[in-house]
């Protein structure tokens, strides 16, 4: 009967220990998942600051912010460039030499 005791009690032991470590690892997920939401609204505050701050000193940065802020300018300017050429490209129907159907490039 002892080695009957013995083994239940190992048993017990070892459930109440996996049923520990099943709640600490839920635990675990769902402090982490908290802290990864808590850096990524982080960072749309980040993104939300450098847009306000370059949008109001942009052209004049302060020191410091001069590279970045020119290399968002001249980011923009690409993009500029870019929508100009797809709307040359839909309004003339030319790509490549080859006249293509404007409403095909939708």
């Amino acid at each position: 009967m002892a080695l009957f005791e013995k083994i239940s009690s190992f048993a017990d032991g070892a459930v109440k220990q996996g049923g520990k470590f099943a709640k600490n690892t839920g635990k675990i997920a769902a402090l982490k998942l908290s802290s990864h939401n808590a850096q990524e609204e982080i960072n749309r505050l980040y993104a939300k600051i450098g847009e306000r701050y370059y949008k109001a000193h942009g052209l004049a940065p302060e020191q410091g912010f001069e590279k970045l802020c020119d290399k968002v300018t001249e980011l923009r300017g690409v993009i500029n460039e870019n929508q100009a050429a797809i709307e040359e490209i839909k309004i003339d129907g030319v790509i490549d030499e080859v006249v293509v159907d404007p409403d095909e490039l939708d």
